[in-house]
């Protein structure tokens, strides 16, 4: 103790001598060790505290917003499917009124909330709205809404999602886009919160991986034909690129979009909205990329879900949700995985949350994010900031039926999504047409070129003929053969040079031949 003090001006004076040191102030003594004694009890009270084990809660109110069918009647589903893995907690779901401004103001504000959780299951820009009401102590978990500025803590400090960002379901389709050569595009976007995140998204990936965007446009949600027609024609006409990224409900521009022939003159690539044989149909040869589902855990949920007691979810949606709209969910969409994935979530963090650190979760939303399980579309994890960590991506093309050459006289129901490749971060893996991942596949992926369908390898020769069909004259062919005879040689300097972003794009629709190099 003594060779710890200072060498001058000693605050203890020490009694030496051969038998022992010891402090010469009994009184200070006991100071010290009183205060030794009360800092290791604080020491060991410490963890106790923080991780006071008490029993899960008898009860918990599960809260979804009936706005859209697929994730609401998906999330109700849930709560009653995994409940027996829950049996201390009684799990009851309540349908909230569709979001509006003036019902969420009154269900927050004015008459306070019985919600342990909450799922809204909507647009990103609905969430947006949403969100800063949520007060901390409520798992605030959405399964559809992508929007990357939800990722940002400051304005939404309790969002969180099972539903990757746009970061990753867009960057998805720039990763399949790269892979087939295509490294110049234009993107033709919905100016909103979501239509916004998934440009920027697909964008951003896409310079990452070398490629170039040539043109961008946004439209309005409520723009007319006259407008669109404004918007897309220097798209369509004036770009070098033939890809086309659609981030948006392409569905308010179908008109125009037919009107210039986008679907015969440009590759379209969508992502996870647009994703639907419906959406699609429109637009046959366009590619998709979507989120997928775990086999074995999908097929066990989807079993259970079309057996299940509809008057229950009658009961729970009343007045909210039509029996149509309930009796019309669909039971393989990815968009019910990610909704059951979303209340599994919220039940976890529930149930085992009386025995967390409290130090380091204070709060339920800071909870949910140490939470990691394997749901219906795979491992579901968080970042720091509440946005799911990856997801895989499942890329789609709209294709004719087997043995078909010509669109002429197809109904749009003819088509149908088939898996092309899979996406998984910046790895990507073609597939056969069983859908199993193999080293060779055979190409699957085919566009509208000239009135007919063709392989979209990026490689070949593509014969391009005229809109209707028929082939230029042989003089033409000749001619233009001749041509590139001439042209070939410099051309293949020019797209070997480095950095070259036209090198893989496919060119001139109006042109006999191209040449993809």
């Amino acid at each position: 103790f003594c060779t710890l003090l200072p060498p001058k001006r000693p605050l203890v004076t020490c009694a030496r001598s051969t038998e022992s040191t010891m402090p010469s102030s009994p009184r200070l003594f006991a100071v010290a060790s009183a205060a030794c004694l009360l800092i290791a009890a604080v020491a060991l009270a410490t963890p106790a505290t923080a991780t006071t084990n008490t029993s899960p809660p008898r009860s918990a109110t599960l809260c979804v917003f009936s706005v859209w069918a697929p994730i609401s009647v998906h999330g109700a589903f849930a709560a009653r499917y995994y409940a027996s893995q829950y049996p201390s907690t009684h799990f009851t779901v309540k349908a909230l009124p569709t979001p509006s401004l003036r019902d969420v103001v009154q269900q927050w504000l004015v008459n306070g909330t019985d919600c342990d959780y909450v799922g809204l299951g909507d647009t990103s820009s609905n969430a947006i709205a949403v969100s800063p009401l949520v007060p901390p102590s409520v798992a605030w978990i959405d399964g559809s809404a992508t929007s990357t500025e939800l990722s940002n803590k400051e304005t939404h400090p309790t969002f969180r999602r099972v539903v990757p960002t746009d970061a990753v379901g867009a960057g998805g389709a720039a990763v399949f886009a790269v892979a087939q050569g295509w490294n110049l595009a234009s993107v033709l976007c919905e100016d909103n919160a979501y239509g916004r995140s998934v440009a920027e998204g697909f964008a951003s990936k896409y310079a990452a991986l070398g490629g170039q965007v040539e043109f961008s446009r946004c439209f309005q949600s409520n723009t007319d034909d006259a407008a669109a027609l404004e918007i897309l024609r220097p798209l369509v006409e004036q770009s070098s690129s033939r890809v086309l990224y659609v981030a948006g409900m392409v569905w308010r521009l179908e008109k125009t979009l037919r009107q210039l022939r986008v679907p015969s003159r440009m590759m379209m690539i969508f992502s996870e909205a647009n994703c639907t044989t419906a959406d699609l149909s429109m637009f046959p040869g366009a590619f998709c990329a979507l989120y997928t589902t775990v086999p074995g855990p999908m097929r066990a949920y989807q079993a259970a879900f079309s057996a299940r007691d509809t008057s229950v979810d009658y009961r729970i949606f009343e007045g909210s949700l039509t029996r149509g709209d309930i009796d019309s969910v669909e039971t393989d969409s990815f968009w019910g995985g990610m909704g059951g994935d979303a209340v599994h979530v919220a039940m976890e963090a529930i149930a085992t949350y009386h025995a967390a650190n409290k130090t380091r979760y204070p709060t339920m939303s800071d909870y949910v994010t140490s939470v990691r399980l394997q749901g219906l579309t795979g491992t579901v994890s968080f970042l720091p900031n509440g946005d799911r960590e990856t997801a895989t991506l499942a890329i789609f093309n709209m294709q004719p039926p087997a043995g078909v050459t010509s669109p002429a006289g197809l109904l749009e129901s003819n088509y149908s999504l088939q898996q092309v490749a899979i996406v998984d971060g910046n790895m990507i893996e073609r597939t056969t047409r069983n859908g199993e991942v193999s080293a060779n596949p055979d190409p699957m992926w085919y566009s509208v070129d000239g009135g007919g369908y063709r392989p979209a390898a990026p490689s070949a020769l593509v014969d391009r003929s005229g809109d209707d069909g028929s082939s230029s004259a042989p003089w033409i062919v000749v001619a233009v053969i001749a041509a590139l005879v001439a042209v070939v040689a410099a051309m293949a300097v020019i797209a070997t040079r480095r950095g070259n972003t036209l090198a893989h794009a496919p060119l001139d629709e109006n042109a006999p031949f191209t040449v993809f190099f």
